[in-house]
């Protein structure tokens, strides 16, 4: 947080992950008590404490980050007495995360963005398809949308890379490969899987996979299929995953959709090639193919394992890619995109200011 501007953070319960990494200076504000177990009721109790913490403070601008908490921030402001500039942010692919759920609530988030996202002054997408997207679906009017990558290297990224693997024998005789991501159809696990047995039908290999999800059972279920159970490895959820990146010999994605894809970006900057699938959407945003790294086609396990062993076979093109990789990391460092989110937020204050408003009716 840069000196003369005040930050506060809003949470719906007071005991968040990220709440140790706020800056110095920067206030919490607790909105519930946290009597409820669901993280959709403590939201929708929120709404209230949140309209009255806004209309006493009335601060300069006010961020929502993900769908469900921008939906109840613009709930919040409706009636307000002052008009306070909203800028919300739109982090995956709506197609697949939304419209492709079949669950109650991604089709209720969906039809509240509809209804509401339209009021916003201003809406970030971490990714340039991702801003296609809002104005295919009609979530967002032209020039409403700004493009904002994700923030994804810090100096916490590069002291933590530097971390000993205590838990876990790193292979020093053969290749490791790592991935990263929760286990569920998104990140495209099956098609990595078969993938690396033609890996390991060439050469001797280890696969990490860091992440829980709801489809542990039947990815285990297919490695012991392929006769990999010695060579893949789920370790779960890690609060450190960079250490383990940084002592891959490749990093890969193998999603099947994202919104930006973070850990491609994490991976560079720990000094490991990537090898990822050209998803929708952020992958082909991120990297240069054959530059920063290597693309191919998602749900293709031809030629995702032809991709991982160029890079095991070509030791001029991994080090070109690490190179590279790790140039391309330093435009998502956390000083660049944080100068760019004040741009944002000084442009629309200053829109405010020139135009004044009456209260905006933000009601669904």
């Amino acid at each position: 947080m840069q000196r003369g501007h005040r930050v506060t953070v809003c949470v719906a319960r007071g005991d968040g992950s990220y709440e140790r990494k706020l800056s110095e200076g920067a206030r919490l504000v607790v909105l519930s008590d946290g009597w409820l177990d669901s993280s959709t009721w403590r939201l929708v109790r929120s709404i209230r404490p949140l309209r009255n913490y806004l209309s006493s403070h009335q601060p300069d601008v006010v961020f929502g980050a993900m769908n469900h908490v921008s939906i109840c921030l613009l709930r919040a402001l409706n009636g307000l007495e002052c008009s306070i500039p909203t800028v919300i942010s739109v982090h995956n692919n709506l197609r697949k995360g939304l419209i492709g759920n079949s669950s109650w609530t991604g089709n209720f988030i969906y039809w509240c963005m509809r209804r509401s996202y339209g009021k916003a002054d201003r809406i970030v997408a971490i990714s340039k398809g991702v801003a296609s997207q809002l104005l295919e679906m009609k979530l967002a009017r032209p020039g409403q949308i700004s493009v904002i990558y994700n923030l994804c290297v810090n100096n916490e990224v590069h002291t933590a890379q530097k971390a000993p693997i205590s838990d876990y024998q790193v292979p020093f005789e053969r290749p490791l490969l790592v991935a990263c991501g929760r286990l569920t159809e998104q990140k495209g696990y099956p098609y990595l899987l078969d993938a690396f047995r033609r890996v390991r039908d060439e050469r001797q290999a280890e696969l990490w996979i860091l992440g829980e999800g709801d489809q542990r059972s039947t990815i285990e279920s297919r490695i012991e299929e392929l006769g990999l159970v010695e060579n893949v490895s789920l370790l779960g959820f890690r609060n450190n995953p960079f250490k383990f990146m940084a002592a891959a010999d490749v990093f890969v994605l193998s999603s099947l959709w994202e919104g930006f894809g973070n850990v491609i970006v994490e991976a560079m900057a720990c000094g490991t090639p990537v090898v990822a699938t050209d998803c929708p959407h952020g992958p082909g945003e991120i990297i240069t193919h054959e530059k920063n790294g290597l693309l191919v086609p998602p749900a293709d396990s031809d030629a995702l394992s032809n991709a991982l062993l160029r890079v095991l076979r070509d030791q001029s093109l991994k080090e070109q890619l690490t190179e590279n990789g790790k140039e391309r990391a330093r435009d998502f460092h956390a000083s660049k995109i944080g100068q760019q989110y004040l741009g944002l937020f000084r442009e629309v204050v200053s829109q405010s200011k020139e135009s004044p408003q009456t209260p905006v009716d933000r009601s669904n």
